[in-house]
């Protein structure tokens, strides 16, 4: 029987600093340090090497130890281990102090982190199971014998040391049962249990099924004569646990953040287990939560996939889950409903017959990060005048989002030029190269509707000083804008003749920002500077 010892097994060792460590809190020091292009930066300063690679259970990581001894940017008290996903955002920080060694075995979305690891004492191994981000340890496990295996998203199967039968032997010296593992609920079930003269080892799992690895022996002796083992070793098949979910052809499906998509099956079964980048499809990564698929086939542990008419591609099963299934999950509030700090109800006097009219907006939970539907009521709220959502008649082309990076939300409502109707003012968030800093839009109701202003401004000037007044361009003419510039970040409130408050962000090496006024004129296509309420300073 062949060695089975943990150095032989583990795919990939590296060293790091080790021993009696603190596993207190430190969001805060994690959250300074990123990787990009292979390297670690600690506020965009470049500290370190990014370390070793990992591909555990199909999620990537670079695990890098970092302290003074490595860089002097990084300080005594940010001593410690980092993981970084491959984004190259941390995702994990673990305090410690001494060297020694630390394997990661992330579950497949990231979730449970099975950390390997010398004892405190130095003198044994143990694993520390992890519910991330938290940095306290919710399991310990000294009876490990290989490599643990994730199965699903929460589960593992490890060989668990039942009993040593020869501490002298160089051989295989203990009898193993085979433990699945629940990370969520704290569940052990034993898939099948050693006794004197039977071990089990090196499970796979596929299609419901268990393939174990049984040595066997006629006599508890025959395990430690003269250093050998004469065990008569076969391969059994077990049932496994059931598919949490079945995925059948037409379903809508989501993808979770860095699941590896690929073009063929061959292509999925070859690359999986890879960490060279520079193979083609490696890093071909759906990197936010909110990609949605159909099924298209079902092959077990992978799906066939497809986006409406695009091209089928290839997904673990294990990293999906239904559609519904994530809109109706309560954890995930936050990332398809919009934040409840955006405004949702505006007084204005909207027209000259309409006075003090209620505007009103709902919103509505989205895998696209959610949307508002904003509705024009009467001053009692009995009527509504006009919906953004009603486009029999009038598309004025008005849709609110709160995805992370397309922000479309009202942020000043009322009369900015002085016809005596009001307009609709938000800025667009910087999501492309083509929407530069300061790009703005504008909507004005013409008595019936908002309607979209035939200019969409950028409200940004050149040079470091703010002119008296100054030209602002549409898009297409904000590359003529000569560097450093000012550019609007945000709008705060409108006054009532007119003047608009809004913060000012200079775009030079230092970043300064500040707080000032100005106006809008020529049919929104210039604006006045009136001054500073607080003059650009260092953030």
């Amino acid at each position: 029987m062949k060695k089975q010892t943990v150095s032989t097994l583990l795919a990939v060792v590296f060293l790091v600093t080790i021993a009696l460590f603190s596993l207190a809190p430190a969001a805060k020091a994690a959250s300074k340090y990123s990787v990009r292009d292979g390297k670690v930066f600690y506020k965009n300063q470049e500290v370190a090497e990014a370390g070793g690679g990992y591909m555990m259970s199909s999620f990537s990581c670079f695990a890098v130890f970092l302290g003074p001894a490595v860089s002097p940017l990084v300080p005594e008290k940010d001593r410690g281990m980092y993981f970084f996903n491959s984004d190259g955002k941390n995702i994990f920080y673990l305090p410690c102090e001494d060297k020694g060694m630390r394997i990661p075995f992330f579950s497949p979305e990231g979730d449970f982190l099975l950390l390997f690891s010398q004892t405190p004492d130095g003198r044994g191994f143990e694993h520390l199971l992890f519910t991330l981000p938290g940095r306290t340890p919710t399991a310990a496990f000294s009876d490990i014998s290989d490599e643990p295996r994730w199965v699903s998203s929460n589960k593992f199967v490890y060989s668990r040391v039942e009993q040593r039968v020869d501490d002298d032997s160089e051989m295989k010296r203990a009898l193993t049962s085979l433990v699945l593992y629940d990370a969520a609920k704290g569940e052990k079930t034993v898939l099948k249990q050693a006794d004197a003269t039977h071990t089990y080892f090196e499970p796979v799992y596929d299609e419901g099924k268990w393939t174990i690895k049984e040595c066997l022996v006629k006599d508890v002796a025959d395990w430690k004569e003269s250093d050998k083992i004469h065990c008569r070793p076969q391969e059994i098949t077990i049932d496994g646990p059931a598919r949490a979910v079945d995925f059948p052809p037409g379903q809508k499906i989501v993808a979770r953040e860095n699941t590896a998509v690929y073009e063929s099956l061959d292509d999925a079964e070859k690359k999986e287990n890879a960490w060279d980048v520079s193979v083609p499809g490696v890093c071909a990564t759906r990197r936010d939560v909110n990609e949605v698929f159909t099924v298209r086939e079902n092959m077990g542990d992978w799906l066939r996939v497809g986006q409406g008419e695009s091209d089928d591609m290839w997904v673990k099963a294990a990293h999906m889950m239904p559609l519904d299934a994530f809109m109706a999950d309560p954890a995930n509030r936050k990332i398809i409903e919009c934040s409840q700090d955006l405004p949702r109800l505006f007084v204005v006097d909207l027209a000259p017959d309409l006075k003090q009219a209620v505007i009103r907006i709902t919103t509505v939970p989205s895998i696209d990060g959610g949307y508002g539907v904003l509705e024009v009521l009467t001053p009692d709220k009995s009527k509504v005048l006009w919906s953004s959502q009603d486009r029999a008649e009038d598309d004025s082309g008005l849709e609110l989002y709160c995805a992370p990076n397309a922000l479309t939300w009202p942020e000043i409502i009322g009369d900015i030029d002085g016809d005596g109707f009001a307009e609709l003012l938000y800025m667009r968030l910087r999501s492309s190269a083509s929407i530069p800093e300061g790009a703005c839009t504008i909507f004005t109701w013409d008595g019936k509707a908002f309607v979209a202003s035939p200019v969409d401004p950028v409200l940004a000037v050149k040079g470091p000083e703010m002119p008296s007044r100054a030209a602002i361009s549409d898009i297409s003419d904000y590359a003529y804008l000569d560097k450093p510039y000012f550019s609007v970040s945000s709008l705060i409130n409108l006054d009532s003749d007119g003047t608009i408050t809004a913060n000012f962000f200079l775009n030079d090496s230092e970043g300064k920002q500040g707080t000032g006024k100005f106006t809008l004129t020529d049919g929104y296509k210039t604006f006045t500077f009136k001054g500073w309420i607080s003059p650009p300073e260092k953030p």
